[in-house]
């Protein structure tokens, strides 16, 4: 089985949540073991998968009604794949494809990922039978009967799929091959704006992130951002994405581009309150507080006492119990604006930035974290050898 075949498929599901996917495979165990393996990087990103099978469905002719009754009995679940339909499509797969087709809108909008796991004899006929619903899929996968994936490929498959982390030239040369398919997809797309948001501008964002090519990145925030301009949550989290870019931006003007992050983070707290969403909330507010932090205009005093205000907010819900890392996170930062600031009693500000420093190191262990526990204890080490 193409292990990049996999790793493709893999990243595209972990992230889109709205999108129709193609697979040709002719070999039920090779479906049966690629469905195992998806699930388990699925799960690994809270993401729930399910089956829809058509197998003994020989009279349901109007597939599109049985998918979105499924869908719609399953709230929780974010992945569909949807075997078998050359069972109901029988003798005559066209008017059967035909059917589905002419559905496409309505299964669109249920907003979930939908796989169609058909032969490669099958798919020849999707493509000529239900020709609109095939120009929303942008990209096939094929994985060839005969073989199941090795635990040493579906290794590769997820060390492929990896957005976290890329080591070495080959893994920063798989990241470009992601960023050209989905540019590519990007230029050929159909011109309707929430399959493109959605399907490709947001996993190409993300992409150019991973690749610290943030001019880029920014742009399409932007887009975005202004595709999901009403009051609700999608909205509140283009705008945290778009101020956390503008955060990490390094050309242009400094003071500005941190402006442009508070500014975006301050409209995503309107959505995001602390009674709605306390832990999107919590992350935003220690966002808002590195971006006064490094604000370099205006009032310095004053824009390290937003910060500490801010990571005062974010500890509200970043306890030690609930959220350790992001509180010891929190303390850190918090640690750091006391030590910066310049007005009040310098002393006092001190003891604050030591007990901060100290409580990260409850979490930030020489064993479990020792890069932090390195920078927290130096920062602490550097202030103890001044009282």
């Amino acid at each position: 089985m193409d292990t990049q075949e996999l790793g493709l498929l893999m990243n595209a599901l972990k992230n889109k949540d709205t999108g129709f996917y193609l697979v040709e495979a002719s070999d039920n165990a090779v479906i049966d073991d690629l469905l195992l393996k998806i699930n388990v990087a699925m799960g690994q990103v809270g993401k729930k998968t399910a089956a829809i099978d058509f197998s003994g469905k020989s009279d349901c002719w109007f597939a599109a009604d049985l998918i979105c009754n499924k869908v719609k009995a399953s709230p929780d679940i974010h992945i569909f794949f949807i075997r078998n339909l050359e069972t109901p499509a029988g003798a005559n797969p066209a008017n059967f494809l035909r059917q589905l087709n002419m559905s496409r809108e309505t299964i669109y909008a249920l907003g979930r990922n939908m796989v169609f796991i058909v032969s490669p004899a099958f798919a020849r006929l999707f493509m000529l039978h239900a020709k609109d619903l095939f120009s929303w899929i942008p990209q096939r996968f094929t994985f060839e009967g005969g073989a199941v994936v090795t635990p040493r490929e579906f290794a590769q498959s997820m060390r492929m799929d990896e957005r976290v982390r890329f080591r070495g030239d080959k893994d920063r040369a798989y990241l470009k091959e992601l960023i050209a398919l989905y540019e590519e997809q990007l230029r050929h797309a159909p011109d309707n704006a929430q399959f493109r948001v959605e399907n490709i501008i947001k996993p190409l964002a993300g992409l150019y992130k991973e690749n610290d090519d943030f001019g880029k990145e920014v742009l399409l925030r932007g887009e975005i951002k202004d595709f999901y301009k009403v009051p609700d949550e999608r909205y509140a989290a283009a705008l945290t994405s778009l101020g956390n870019v503008y955060g990490r931006l390094p050309t242009g003007d400094r003071a500005e581009n941190l402006q442009k992050a508070i500014d975006a983070y301050r409209e995503a707290l309107k959505i995001r309150t602390i009674e709605a969403f306390p832990v999107g909330y919590a992350r935003i507010m220690n966002n808002l507080g590195v971006a006064y932090q490094g604000l370099p205009a205006g009032d310095r005093a004053e824009n390290l006492k937003k910060a500490i205000d801010a990571y005062q907010e974010a500890l509200k819900i970043f306890t030690i119990e609930a959220f350790p890392v992001d509180y010891a996170m929190t303390m850190n930062n918090l640690g750091n604006t006391y030590q910066d600031l310049p007005t009040g009693d310098r002393a006092e500000n001190l003891n604050k930035a030591i007990d901060a420093y100290r409580e990260a190191l409850k979490i930030y262990t020489i064993e479990a974290f020792p890069r932090d526990h390195a920078m927290v204890k130096s920062n602490l080490d550097g202030l103890l050898d001044k009282a």
